[in-house]
């Protein structure tokens, strides 16, 4: 059990959030391999409209559980959703330390990338606001370091393995990595 704890957390709120890690993780995985770089701009490997939806698919998913595991909160907004992790790790400051050192990000800059990852989903994915037109797509970087950092730490302290039974959560994105973009590209030879 990490110091983080005073309390351990239930076990099926800590498989759930591994769940919901996890499931960002492959998605963010299979969204990066969609893209190329080619004369230092990012493009789509395949261009047409199915994989373009797809594609976003891939982001608005790693988004919408990004947010369930760092900024929801519960239906009547007093407290943080259960697989929030501020629900399993219950010294707050000393995670949120670790996390941002962890990162190499300062307080500042992390809130201000998780209210443009909030603003995305909630402007853009949720409500389709007439403004959502100027938002930026959140950073897929940043998004990942995060999530990989509480997967991490909700194996240590839970002494849980990866659902997928992949060795590290690293090698998960990989295998989600490589997945997605052999299924790309497959899908552009075969045009």
């Amino acid at each position: 059990m990490s110091p983080n704890h005073t309390e351990a957390p239930s076990f099926e709120i800590v498989i759930l959030s591994l769940d919901l890690a996890e499931n960002c993780i492959g998605n963010l995985a299979c969204y990066s391999a969609g893209w190329k770089v080619e004369n230092s701009q990012r493009q789509l490997i395949n261009n047409n409209d199915f994989w373009k939806r797809a594609n976003g698919n891939f982001l608005d998913m790693a988004t919408i559980e990004w947010c369930k595991l760092f900024l929801d909160k519960n239906k009547n907004k007093s407290d943080f959703a259960e697989c929030n992790w501020k629900n399993i790790f219950k010294n707050h400051d000393e995670w949120r330390s670790d996390l941002l050192t962890n990162m190499s990000i300062s307080l500042g800059d992390f809130e201000k990338a998780g209210k443009s990852i909030l603003d995305y989903r909630n402007k853009y994915l949720a409500h389709r606001e007439r403004s959502s037109k100027d938002l930026f797509y959140p950073r897929t970087d940043f998004m990942l370091q995060s999530t990989l950092h509480l997967h991490k730490m909700l194996q240590t302290c839970c002494e849980v393995t990866i659902h997928s039974g992949q060795i590290t959560i690293e090698k998960h994105y990989d295998y989600w990595l490589n997945e997605a973009r052999n299924e790309i590209l497959r899908s552009v030879i075969g045009k």
